[in-house]
């Protein structure tokens, strides 16, 4: 062994660092990757902004959480009510802030209503700077309600055509 392999490896044991050789392509340093509609960006500032939506999902998820706990639906109203839609401010697709809080969603500890969901989604899209809007529909045999969000008439966040199965009571 050579006396500047004895120096790295001398140098990586004191300093606890990891040795990896300079002709490696699999560690070597590559460009942001982007994709085009389907995958948006991931550079290091699309993931802070996806974190930061991330976050604020989970915060609005806990937040209406406790109005539901405390059955103050009037209260879980005048929020959504009161959320403006913000000029666009970040550059993220409808999708990704749905994917951030289905995310919020699974990593929650309780079941996450549809009240509570398509509240945070409502409010999430607005602060986006997406003219978003929040439906409530019931269905008489057998009775169930629901809550959805629709952005330019299209529900969104939806596994089901909620618009067929459900008749709309009110829009906030």
């Amino acid at each position: 062994m050579s006396k500047t392999e004895q120096g790295v490896r001398h140098l990586s044991r004191r300093q606890n660092l990891a040795v990896i050789p300079a002709e490696s392509t699999r560690y070597a340093a590559r460009p942001p990757v982007t994709a085009g509609t389907g995958g948006g960006t991931r550079t290091r500032a699309g993931v802070t902004v996806m974190l930061r939506v991330f976050l604020r999902a989970y915060f609005l998820l806990t937040k209406f959480d406790f109005e539901v706990t405390k059955k103050d639906f009037r209260r879980i109203q005048e929020e959504v009510l009161n959320c403006p839609t913000a000029p666009k401010i970040t550059p993220l697709e409808v999708g990704q802030i749905c994917r951030s809080l289905n995310i919020a969603c699974a990593l929650y500890p309780k079941e996450v209503l549809c009240l509570q969901r398509s509240s945070a989604l409502t409010c999430l899209l607005r602060r986006c700077g997406v003219s978003a809007s929040m439906l409530f529909g019931a269905q008489i045999l057998p009775f169930r309600a629901h809550a959805w969000v629709e952005v330019g008439g299209q529900a969104i966040n939806e596994r089901v055509d909620v618009r067929g199965e459900f008749s709309i009571l009110a829009r906030r």
